[in-house]
């Protein structure tokens, strides 16, 4: 698809985040926001995103839409998948994991080389079972 894309965009791996769910908040409010390591830059990203959405016709906003719809898209959507290559897993434990791999996959139509990596830090919390009502006001 984009060669040139491709070899302008490689780079050392960056910190970057991907929001699966209701990222404006003005749904259901839910969503998750997955930290990735991924070796392009967000533009190159984006750009390969575009492209292949131009490319295949298929626009990953429109799969797993609906309120508690689950992993899944219209058949249209699937067969179009499939035939770029993808196939919906049966068994899936963590829907919002295969949601990134999704989007990867997509973007790794046109940026062959992409790789990524989900990074899971373990976060602590400073006070620990003591809570404090640091900044209550602000909201």
């Amino acid at each position: 698809m984009s060669d040139q894309l491709m070899s302008d965009q490689l780079m050392s791996d960056q910190l970057m985040q991907l929001i699966i769910g209701d990222w404006s908040g003005d749904g259901h409010g839910r969503c998750d926001r997955v930290l990735v390591t991924v070796n392009h830059t967000a533009a190159g990203i984006r750009a390969a995103y575009d492209i292949a959405r131009s490319a295949t016709g298929v626009c990953l906003s429109d799969f797993a839409a609906l309120y508690e719809s689950g992993y899944t898209a219209s058949d249209h959507m699937i067969s179009v998948l499939k035939k770029y290559g993808y196939t919906i897993p049966q068994d899936i434990d963590d829907p919002i994991e295969e949601m990134v791999k999704l989007y990867f996959w997509f973007v790794g139509l046109v940026l062959k080389d992409i790789k990524y990596t989900i990074v899971k830090p373990k976060v602590i919390n400073i006070h620990g079972d003591h809570r404090i009502d640091l900044g209550y006001g602000l909201y």
